[in-house]
């Protein structure tokens, strides 16, 4: 997904990105982390991320009328972050990787 970087590299999410994840559901995973997760940009739910753990690309249903534009944009903003981090491919779901490990810091028992 990274292309020739140091997977635990810190890559900031910048402090004005207007997406989170919500009502995250983790199950561990093969190859990738297994997940469902609901996209929020500016607090309103846009898509449901997904991705079975087995490998491969992270899958998105939008939830929003005119919703695959929504996840457009969220493929775009994701380029716009990724690409200076040296991320070359898949940048979104690069994103997403970083908003999930955001989303765990903020849970107790992972603390």
């Amino acid at each position: 997904m990274t292309d020739e970087l140091d997977d635990d590299a810190p890559r900031p999410i910048p402090d004005d990105c207007p997406y989170t994840l919500r009502r995250v559901r983790f199950a561990g995973g093969w190859e990738t982390p297994r997940f469902e997760a609901h996209l929020l940009r500016d607090g309103v739910h846009v898509a449901t991320v997904a991705n079975g753990g087995s490998g491969g690309c992270h899958d998105y249903h939008p939830t929003v009328a005119g919703g695959w534009r929504a996840v457009r944009e969220f493929e775009a903003y994701g380029h716009e972050w990724g690409t200076p981090l040296g991320i070359r491919h898949e940048q979104h779901d690069a994103l997403i990787c970083e908003l999930l490990e955001q989303w765990w810091s903020t849970q107790p028992i992972y603390q």
